[in-house]
């Protein structure tokens, strides 16, 4: 029998949508999966849904969590997943996803910031880094 638990957590801002000139982060949530099996590798997936704000070129490349950079998956709202991002359009909706526990890099973070999460990315040829400040909890199902 393989069991998995999972717990949901929201990544917000006071329980409003975090605003950045170049993208609207709508909403940030994870998700801890926990195999029914020895020596099975416990995982954790981050999913960001954004609404590009930007007439630009943006390009998502990495997420730092917990001293730990991860590299972004990234789709459209009906699309595959990608490690490059989709050609957007003004206003498109993007999920951005990363997946913690199987392929992890230790990396400090590469400026001072006080938020739980960190964003990189580039607007033209320009790097740019965007903070998650706060992670509030959310229980889940338990699924079987």
């Amino acid at each position: 029998m393989i069991l998995s638990t999972t717990a949901c957590i929201s990544l917000q801002a006071n329980s409003k949508r975090i605003k950045d000139p170049d993208f609207i982060l709508l909403d940030a949530s994870f998700e801890k999966n926990v195999p029914g099996y020895i020596h099975a590798t416990k995982t954790t997936e981050y999913y960001f849904k954004i609404v590009i704000n930007t007439k630009k070129q943006l390009k998502f490349d990495s997420l730092w969590i917990d001293s730990c950079r991860f590299k972004i998956f990234i789709s459209k709202s009906n699309g595959t997943i990608k490690n490059s991002l989709p050609i957007p359009k003004y206003r498109d909706t993007i999920f951005l996803r990363v997946t913690a526990g199987i392929e992890k890099a230790l990396a400090a973070f590469p400026i001072t910031h006080e938020g739980k999460a960190l964003i990189g990315y580039q607007v033209d040829k320009t790097k740019k880094y965007f903070t998650i400040n706060d992670i509030q909890l959310q229980t889940g199902p338990l699924r079987q």
